[in-house]
């Protein structure tokens, strides 16, 4: 297969003239940068999150600079892998050395110089800044250049997903403590998987302390218990928390403060996206079941998962019975297949479609709300549009196609994932014919390249319902296309 796009792997190229195979599309070519191979590094390659900037590292005159889009910052002594973008793709930063010591460049600007400095991070909104600085034997962390406490270990660094919150597990050997917003909490013997809730009100993490297992949540104990099991969450809107207490060789849950029925083991414990309802596999003896909102389901051989839809209502979920597996969707069995491929079960962004990959007599099926399409030597990619209305996938036969609302499109050697516009009525993806790339939109193209580089995921990416954009490169020129209908 031509590689689509590697992050850390960067093949120059030559793009041919345009087809005209089909109506043109409206097109614009920006430069972004001109790369000297002789001094390019080629692992320190990376591409924006919205894949229209680029960033590398190249050699200069005994040190290393950092290119952003074409345009060399300082030079250092050292420049330490990863080079890392903002998740909005507007900032860059990374970690140099010069004269023996290390500090952190952000936006082309430095930090303070310490001996090390390690696991530099960027807030979900991309405005704030996190990393582990190290001078002597001690680390600190240092949160928007303000710097913590001394510790021996600091790890696990987490902002809360509205990024005004930061935490952290820090460690005075031989104990453990977690920092939240520069407030350092109890310490116990060992603290594991900290975590803010959806709504960033709220935190949670599991400490042991002898022979205890303790829940916290907001910095104060669940102690009406001794032993907690790893499976606890918030609700998505955090009004509500469920955990596992193992007890007497059986398991219960406990959600909104109540005790609900004991059982031999549960797993998978989680909550619909809307908050309202609870969802975990049970098991007595050699069967399992689904326990929703407390309400037993059918007892199966064995039960892979479970999948709300995206709104709450629906509830769906692999099982096997015998030596055949099914899809049970709002409590209704599915049609037998040989095998459920795992991992393919997905309903619609509304909730009122589903669709997950069968096999039968080695061939696979796409299922769509319960009709079969195919049969096809492979399938990969399910997605459902932003609406709902439409659904796509990758299919290979002898060759490989895009399949759109039923439709097979054109045969290609390979076929990158398919991308729907923010409203749903567009599609575009990367195809390859031959040794040549194109991008394919509502199945018309154009322009053949002998590559096409992409943030990732082999996804083309909509910046309107009109227009999208991609990269390429032309001999040692990488150009950002963007493309309007």
């Amino acid at each position: 297969m031509k590689k689509i796009f590697q992050p850390l792997l960067l093949i120059f190229i030559f793009c041919t003239n345009s087809t005209n195979i089909f109506p043109q599309r409206e097109v614009k070519e920006t430069l972004l940068a001109e790369v000297d191979t002789s001094t390019f590094i080629r692992e320190s390659f990376i591409v924006s999150p919205d894949g229209k900037h680029i960033a590398y590292v190249i050699r200069s005159e005994g040190g290393l600079c950092a290119v952003l889009d074409g345009k060399p910052e300082n030079k250092y002594d050292d420049i330490m892998n990863p080079l890392v973008f903002s998740p909005e793709g507007n900032r860059l930063a990374y970690i140099a050395k010069l004269n023996d010591e290390y500090f952190a460049v952000v936006d082309g600007a430095k930090g303070k110089h310490y001996k090390r400095v390690e696991n530099f991070m960027f807030s979900p909104d991309g405005k704030r800044t996190a990393y582990v600085a190290s001078n002597d034997l001690k680390q600190i962390m240092v949160v928007d250049e303000k710097e913590s406490k001394p510790y021996d270990i600091i790890y696990e660094l987490i902002f809360s997903p509205d990024s005004k919150r930061f935490m952290y597990r820090a460690s005075l050997l031989p104990y453990s403590s977690v920092v939240v917003d520069e407030v350092e909490e109890k310490q116990y013997d060992y603290i594991y998987s900290p975590v803010f809730s959806a709504d960033s009100r709220h935190y949670k993490y599991m400490a042991d302390e002898g022979e205890k297992k303790f829940l916290i949540v907001d910095g104060k104990e669940i102690n009406n218990y001794d032993n907690l099991d790893s499976w606890n969450h918030f609700s998505p809107d955090g009004s509500r928390l469920a955990f596992v207490v193992l007890q007497d060789s059986s398991a219960f849950v406990v959600v909104d403060d109540k005790e609900q029925k004991k059982y031999n083991g549960i797993s998978d414990l989680q909550f619909s996206d809307d908050s309202k309802h609870l969802v975990y596999l049970a098991n007595d003896v050699n069967k399992s079941f689904v326990v929703l909102d407390g309400k037993e389901g059918k007892q199966y051989d064995f039960i892979v998962g479970t999948w709300f839809s995206p709104d709450g209502n629906r509830l769906a979920y692999p099982v096997k019975s015998g030596d055949k597996w099914l899809v049970v969707v709002d409590g209704i069995e599915g049609k037998s297949y040989d095998d459920y491929t795992a991992g393919t079960l997905t309903f619609s962004p509304d909730g009122k479609h589903f669709a997950y990959l069968a096999t039968l007599s080695e061939q696979f099926y796409m299922i769509i709300d319960g009709k079969e399409e195919g049969p096809y030597v492979e399938v990969r990619q399910i997605q459902f549009s932003p609406d709902g209305k439409r659904m796509a996938y990758i299919a290979y036969a002898n060759n490989a196609f895009a399949v759109i609302d039923g439709k097979q499109g054109e045969n290609f050697v390979n076929v990158g994932n398919v991308t729907f516009s923010p409203d749903g009525k567009h599609t575009a993806y990367i195809a390859v014919r031959g040794n040549k790339n194109f991008v394919v939109a509502d199945e018309k193209w154009m322009n053949e390249y002998d590559e096409i580089v992409i943030a990732g995921g082999d996804k083309i990416i909509f910046d309107s319902p009109e227009s999208f954009h991609y990269l390429v490169v032309k001999g040692t020129s990488i150009y950002l296309v963007e493309e309007s209908f």
